[in-house]
């Protein structure tokens, strides 16, 4: 899901706009109610994580992104709501051993490819974690089926809920060697000047 940069460009626009970017980089090429429904949804929460809310507020606005996709109009397939399974989870988070929560989420709803099944774990696993961010990544990449793509919402949402995250630093000095031919901090000030996001 490549719904992190245009909510981050949009921080300091309407939910309209928030929506139009979303829709823009989702439907080019996951043309599905399930698809937009899923991205609106991880949208809404990264959006909403940014402005400062908490984790309740947060699952609130993840569960009304996604209804947004109601009046969207793409292809339209039936089957399991982002948005539903996101109200029912709400009841896992938090006041319990991460093992317990992970189990549930893998075991209830899924972690397929699917986009539901990654919506829902992430964003479930961004706010278990809070601002714990290099706990979220673990717990993501742990959880199974789609783990890179789940770890990154979930460490995404995590960060958004905190002032720094604390991924240890052999590791974010790993990812950097591994990418060194990537000007990673280019693209950092390039998002935040188009964010205006203060350091």
């Amino acid at each position: 899901m490549r719904v992190l940069a245009p909510v981050l460009c949009n921080l300091d626009k309407s939910e309209k706009h928030l929506v139009e970017a979303i829709r823009n980089c989702t439907v080019p090429t996951h043309n599905t109610n399930f698809a937009l429904e899923a991205s609106l949804a991880v949208g809404f929460a990264y959006y909403y994580a940014a402005r400062g809310l908490n984790a309740d507020g947060i699952a609130e606005a993840a569960i009304r992104g996604s209804k947004v996709n109601e009046r969207l109009s793409c292809a339209e397939f039936v089957g399991p709501s982002a948005g539903e399974r996101l109200a029912a989870s709400k009841g896992l988070i938090g006041g319990q051993h991460p093992d317990d929560f992970l189990d549930r989420l893998y075991y209830v709803f899924g972690t397929t490819m699917e986009a539901v099944d990654v919506a829902v774990a992430a964003i479930a696993i961004g706010l278990f974690c809070r601002d714990d961010v290099w706990l979220a990544i673990r717990m993501g990449a742990s959880i199974g089926g789609d783990t890179d793509t789940i770890a990154a919402i979930a460490g995404a949402l995590s960060s958004l809920q905190g002032d720094a995250n604390n991924i240890p630093h052999f590791i974010t000095q790993r990812v950097l060697k591994a990418n060194e031919d990537l000007d990673l901090e280019k693209h950092a000030r390039y998002i935040e000047k188009m964010s205006d996001i203060d350091d």
